[in-house]
């Protein structure tokens, strides 16, 4: 169980490995690193009111849209530091991405998502 959340978060965070580990053929151990390192635990907690009653495909989106995101994070910043051709476009993708989310996302505990580049 992960500390500091209900039992029916933790279920669900639970459900999101096995839809994970399954749609990647990857074992529950990979996809448990992969959460952690792009803190997928946070974003699934802040984000369960409105997830939660959604369905697998829909999950696995948020799941995968989130995780690029914050892959990328560190490149299109860099990026935006050097003059490299592309960066507009590759910032603007981005941002468009996180609108997106913070469209459908109605959590009351607000997603880190949209704190992605205040906090940068």
């Amino acid at each position: 169980m992960f500390k500091g959340m209900s039992e029916k978060v933790n279920e669900f965070i639970i459900f999101c490995i096995e839809i994970y580990k399954a749609e990647y053929g990857i074992s529950g151990e990979e996809a448990y690193d992969l959460f952690d390192q792009y803190e997928i635990f946070d974003y699934l907690k802040g984000c369960y009111d409105g997830l939660h009653t959604q369905g697998r495909p829909y999950i696995l989106k948020e799941i995968e849209e989130t995780i690029n995101v914050r892959r990328n994070k560190s490149r299109v910043v860099k990026w935006g530091s050097e003059k490299v051709p592309g960066t507009v476009i590759a910032a603007t993708f981005l941002f468009m991405a996180i609108d997106e989310h913070n469209r459908r996302c109605r959590s009351t505990d607000g997603c880190r998502l949209s704190c992605l580049f205040i906090n940068s």
